[in-house]
């Protein structure tokens, strides 16, 4: 689905570009996690995780967990996605 935003600069009419519109593609929880998933990957750095990737699967782990707050209907992937975060986080601090 997309959502629509139009947003009006406050700003004077000298130095005003007039209206910005953002057009944003939702996309799945879990379509979202495993693409946070991929881009810490950038980060890995070797025999060690840098504090960007851990921070990047932290927040890859809260949306799962927040995601399992709300009904769905993809609930039993979505748990799956949820243990392999957590044990994707248990690596990083062990």
């Amino acid at each position: 689905s997309r959502k629509i935003s139009v947003s009006k600069i406050k700003e004077s009419s000298e130095t005003s570009h007039g209206w910005n519109l953002y057009v944003i593609s939702t996309v799945s929880t879990l379509q979202l996690y495993r693409e946070m998933v991929e881009y810490s990957k950038r980060y890995e750095q070797p025999n060690q995780l840098s504090q960007d990737c851990v921070h990047l699967l932290s927040e890859a782990h809260l949306l799962l967990r927040a995601s399992l707050l709300s009904p769905t209907t993809d609930k039993a992937e979505i748990q799956e996605a949820f243990r392999e975060s957590c044990a994707q986080l248990g690596d990083c601090f062990s």
